[in-house]
């Protein structure tokens, strides 16, 4: 018996033909599997799996357009206000058929907003924006083919079903996004994306005003400028301004008015922007009459950051009455208010500070005097104490140097002495050997510059000890932050005894030794063996002579050192 197969797709169709059928013909064979083919061909339907892409449902579509924030809001209407709404998405298969409306609560007249053709398919690029300025309660009607009308307000569905779902956006309390499902009955797919929008609610201009001068008088002309403001949508239509003196403006965000009689004013703005909303701001304006002169000097002239600046305000005079209290803004931030003339005020920052006094007589009036103040900062710092090396021989001035890198932290150039000493005792005070001094001039600021000085063990300093080497910059001219003055070298040097190779406070044996191991190397030549404690004579080269300084100084210890 033979098998012949049918294959379609991923069906495999077996067939056993008995030979009792076919007979011995190959002819006959393939005739009955040719009808055989046909037969299953047209009484069979192949299998075929075709993909189908899933539609997103609402809350897909709000995270796609990255609302991730959102939950389900419990209403179906919406107060009277301005709103924008903008269209983001439209799922439905005849989206260019349905239309979006809105409706006054416990009516059937409907406001279209937007028609099929207006949107498009799927997200809408770029999103559609339109505002609405409705003065009643009112809901959300779609419209779709069939023709079906839907409602925000679910009980009024024709099917009985909710057809429409508002989450509120939590990460802004005035938008809420709107889904609508406009499938007909209670067992359609409902996935509430076939119109999805925002409905953002518009708020209020916040309106604000400054005037100048701060304190006005009687006959001079106060600036009003409406200038720190938020519109919040739209534009500013219309400033009305109230002087509080019976005077009221419609005009210019800046105007000037002119008060004829002393006293204190409730000064009104009312902002109204393009889509008829207003915000209103009141202030309290108080005019004077005629004030008493307010003068002031202050010492230093040209105070450092830190440094106490006296202000005198002694030369103020009242005009009528008597001076009563000084009030000092520095500028800096801080406002001190004292019955005396004379304050003491440090500036902890450099620049330049518009210090504004202000005196207040018996009368209750006031008058104002300001100066600019400029503080400097004055601040060198030595950065960097290194010594040559962390030994020496004493009296002797080979590895006898040490490094000093200073600064200058402050703003203006800086001239000062530079002063390096040794300490072998840092718990007694006034012990130190002093090093060197040098005179750092017209040092710039921000400029680094580095100081050689040259240790001299040959008098005082005492052998067989470890010294600490320390750096101190003199105070500047007004100079408060002095911390950074003084540094200290991170490595203690040594003082030896001439000859002692070893650093064992004695010379001996073992370092005539040390020395006969680096006899004939040198430091010219870069070779290893060469031992600059070895080259007592510091010529760069362990030879002869310094066999013979070593036997010299032979027996000398630190015992026997003063």
């Amino acid at each position: 018996m033979d098998d012949d197969h049918i294959e379609n797709s991923s069906i495999t169709l077996k067939f056993a033909v008995p030979d009792s059928i076919l007979g011995e013909g190959v002819v006959m064979k393939r005739v009955v599997v040719s009808l055989l083919i046909l037969f299953l061909s047209l009484s069979l339907i192949p299998c075929f799996v075709i993909p189908v892409r899933a539609e997103p449902t609402l809350l897909n579509v709000l995270n796609t357009l990255g609302f991730t924030n959102v939950t389900e809001a419990n209403i179906s209407t919406f107060p009277a206000g301005v709103y924008n709404l903008t269209l983001y998405a439209e799922f439905a298969a005849y989206c260019d058929q349905n239309e979006l409306s809105y409706y006054q609560v416990g009516t059937s007249n409907f406001t279209v907003v937007i028609t099929g053709p207006e949107g498009g398919r799927e997200y809408v690029v770029p999103p559609l924006t339109k505002t609405l300025m409705i003065d009643y309660e009112f809901g959300l009607s779609m419209l779709s083919p069939g023709p079906h009308r839907y409602f925000s307000e679910n009980n009024r569905n024709p099917d009985g079903q909710i057809h429409c779902k508002i989450f509120a956006n939590l990460d802004d309390a005035s938008t809420y996004f709107v889904g609508f499902e406009n499938l007909y009955g209670e067992t359609a797919d409902r996935d509430y994306q076939d119109m999805v929008f925002a409905l953002d609610a518009q708020s209020p201009p916040q309106a604000s005003f400054t005037y100048s001068p701060p304190h006005p008088k009687t006959l001079e002309g106060v600036v009003f400028s409406a200038t720190d403001f938020s519109p919040y949508g739209g534009i500013i239509a219309s400033y009305r301004w109230d002087f509080g003196d019976g005077n009221v403006t419609l005009g210019d965000p800046t105007i000037t008015h002119v008060y004829a009689t002393f006293g204190t004013y409730n000064v009104t703005l009312v902002m109204t922007n393009s889509f008829g909303l207003n915000g209103s701001i009141s202030q309290m304006v108080n005019v004077m009459g005629h004030p008493p002169a307010a003068s002031f000097t202050f010492s230093p002239n040209d105070p450092g950051t830190g440094e106490f600046v006296q202000f005198d305000a002694s030369a103020s005079t009242p005009n009528g009455g008597t001076i009563t209290g000084y009030e000092w803004d520095f500028g800096d931030g801080n406002v001190t208010s004292l019955p005396v003339a004379v304050v003491i005020h440090p500036f902890m920052s450099h620049g330049t500070f518009n210090v504004t006094l202000t005196v207040f007589d018996s009368e209750e009036l006031n008058a104002t005097a300001w100066k600019m103040v400029t503080v400097t900062t004055h601040d060198v710092a030595v950065v960097e104490v290194e010594p040559e090396s962390s030994w020496l021989y004493k009296g002797k001035l080979c590895h006898a140097n040490v490094t000093v890198t200073v600064t200058n932290n402050g703003d203006v150039a800086e001239t000062f002495t530079l002063t390096v000493y040794a300490d072998n005792d840092t718990a007694v005070i006034g012990d130190e050997y002093t090093i060197g001094n040098q005179l750092v001039s017209n040092l710039l600021l921000g400029e680094y510059r580095n100081f050689t000085f040259t240790w001299d063990t040959t008098a005082e300093v005492q052998p067989c000890h470890l010294y600490l080497i320390t750096a101190s910059a003199s105070v500047v001219s007004h100079e408060t932050h002095t911390e950074d003055n003084l540094m200290s070298s991170s490595v203690l040097v040594k003082v030896r005894i001439f000859c002692d190779v070893n650093a064992d406070g004695e010379v001996d044996i073992e370092d005539v030794y040390l020395a006969a191991l680096a006899f004939g190397a040198s430091n010219e030549r870069d070779e290893p063996r060469y031992n600059p404690a070895a080259d007592v004579s510091n010529d760069d080269i362990v030879d002869i002579f310094d066999m013979y300084l070593i036997a010299s100084n032979y027996g000398k210890s630190c015992k026997n050192q003063p």
